[in-house]
Order: C-alpha cells, then structure tokens, then sequence
C-alpha cells in the first residue's frame, strides 16, 4: 500500500496533463528530448482507430504527417514516401522553377505497381503529339495504354515507337493490339492484383495492360 502511495506520488511530480505542464512552462522553449508523452487507459482498439485527417478542401490524409518543405527533408523522394504511406511532402523551393517542376512531376507521375487511372493515349493521336506530351509534362515512362472514346482498351504505345523519326506515324498503325500485348489480363480487381504481382515478381519492368472488360 505504502509502495503504491509513494508510485502515484512520483507519477505526480514528474507526470502532468498538457494544461498544467505548458502553462507552468511559459516562455521556456523546449525540445523533444525534454518531454515524454505518457498513454492512458483506452477502451479504443487500435484496428477500430481512424487517423484520417482533412488537410484541406478536398484532402484527406490516412496519417497525420506532413513532412517539411526543407532542402535536408523532402524532395521528390520522400514525397513519393510520405504519399505511399499515407501522408504528404511539401517539396522545398529552394530550387530552380524548372527543379522544382521536375520534383513534383517525379512524385505525381511515380509508378507503384497497379496503375488504376493510367495516362492514356487515343488511336486517332500521331506519335509526334505523344512525344510533346512527354517533353511538356516531363513523363519519366514512354508506353502508354491506347483506348478509344469509350475508354476500352484497344491496344498498347510502346516505348520503342515513340522516336522522333517515327513523328509522323498514326498511334493506330503504331500500337501493339490488344490481342497481342503482352500477357493481357482481364478479371475481377482482386484476381487481377494478385496474377500480376506474380508476373512482375518474374518479369521485372515488365508492362501489363489489366483490363475490367
């Protein structure tokens, strides 16, 4: 009993809610070595918790992290980071305008596997608009899927085609078919996921064209 009493009183002065310990700290500037949160009891189970955050308008975080807009911190690649695991990264812009257009291409353009909202190309477009498009946007990837104006996969743009003496040259009679693309799949998403992370474990930087119907 006496072992308890004196426990709670050490908890006591070293542990105190946010209110009293900040307020009793005014003007003292202070850093993460300097504090220790302490947990309380929850009946929240962590698998029942939601740490979804509206950012802004519009956006919502699965986590609650935003990484800094410092050169030392976030560039292109912890911003892809943060993104793939929920949060964001502010790129610095401590940079050339031209830099910085190339570091946040990188991040929005960043391929991570099953691409469910592709950038497509049209049957009627000629290779030389492709390879504008590619200069303009800064694309780091140069084989695009091919589908008509009811967004059904026709075909895919290789990268092997898409060249300046091929500038002329209708995406139509330069696509590879539907029929033809390298081992095309077509199921339910869940099928889909797992036969293709099956052949990318195989054929590593291997394209799959994955089509619903």
């Amino acid at each position: 009993m006496a072992a308890e009493q004196n426990a709670q009183a050490l908890d006591s002065a070293f542990y105190q809610s946010a209110d009293t310990f900040f307020s009793g700290q005014a003007g003292t500037a202070l850093t993460y070595d300097d504090l220790t949160l302490a947990t309380l009891y929850s009946d929240i189970l962590p698998r029942n918790a939601s740490l979804d955050t509206d950012l802004a308008e519009g956006l919502t975080l699965h986590i609650p992290m935003v990484s800094a807009d410092m050169d030392t911190v976030t560039e292109s690649r912890m911003a892809i980071g943060m993104a793939l695991n929920g949060g964001l990264g502010l790129i610095h812009y401590n940079m050339a305008e031209k830099q910085q257009l190339k570091e946040v291409s990188r991040v929005k353009n960043h391929i991570h596997g099953l691409i469910q909202e592709p950038i497509t190309v049209a049957p009627d477009q000629t290779v030389g608009e492709v390879l504008e498009r590619i200069d303009a946007k800064s694309y780091s990837f140069s084989t695009f899927p091919v589908v008509d104006n009811n967004q059904k996969l026709v075909g895919l743009l290789s990268g092997n085609v898409i060249k300046p003496r091929y500038a002329s040259k209708p995406i139509t009679d330069a696509l590879v078919p539907r029929d033809q693309a390298p081992r095309p799949l077509c199921a339910g998403w869940r099928l889909l996921r797992h036969r293709a992370a099956g052949i990318f474990r195989h054929g590593p930087g291997e394209t799959v064209p994955v089509s619903q119907g």
